[in-house]
């Protein structure tokens, strides 16, 4: 039955004797693509806020200050500073670009591959979730950002979305499954 079904599903194989291997092997198969789902998502969102680190870093006009002060710690000599701050610099500017580059084309990987283990809807609520936490989380270690009360809100939103979709999402998978067994 489906309420056996979803214990063998929440891991609980003890409540299912009846149910045959080739069920049970299925169930598994279905709670490890979940795993993976989950896991393929918050890849894809942490890069996605990776990447946008890295944009932040490489435009901002502070990549000029901060080279600055590289080299007056590395190269004390101010006569080397000038010479090679430029090139530092412009150094960093393309390792930030190149990593941005880099998260951007992971968090596609991660992306299209939650889509195919779900409908694309969840793996875009759920890749935007990931995202927006991963986001507020290195903005405020990075740059010591405050995120006000109303982007909290719309985060929970956000949220609450998702598991509204999801549940809605499992609630019509059930009644499939209902109608193929009568």
């Amino acid at each position: 039955s489906a309420c056996e079904a979803e214990g063998v599903m929440a891991g609980d194989k003890s409540k299912s004797p009846y149910l045959s291997k080739r069920e049970l092997a299925a169930a598994q198969a279905v709670e490890e693509g979940q795993t993976w789902f989950i896991i393929m998502c918050a890849q894809a969102g942490c890069c996605a806020a990776l990447a946008s680190v890295c944009a932040k870093i490489a435009f901002s006009t502070e990549m000029r200050e901060s080279s600055v002060k590289f080299c007056s710690i590395f190269l004390p000599e101010m006569r080397w500073c000038r010479v090679y701050q430029p090139a530092v610099a412009l150094l960093s500017r393309g390792a930030m670009i190149l990593g941005m580059i880099y998260c951007n084309a992971n968090m596609l990987t991660c992306f299209t591959k939650a889509m195919h283990l779900s409908s694309s809807l969840i793996a875009t609520v759920s890749v935007t979730s990931f995202n927006f936490a991963s986001t507020a989380i290195l903005s405020m270690i990075l740059f010591n950002e405050t995120l006000p009360l109303l982007w909290w809100a719309g985060f929970s939103c956000i949220v609450m979305g998702l598991g509204a979709i999801t549940y809605g999402q499992h609630i019509q998978e059930e009644g499939g499954q209902a109608k193929k067994k009568q």
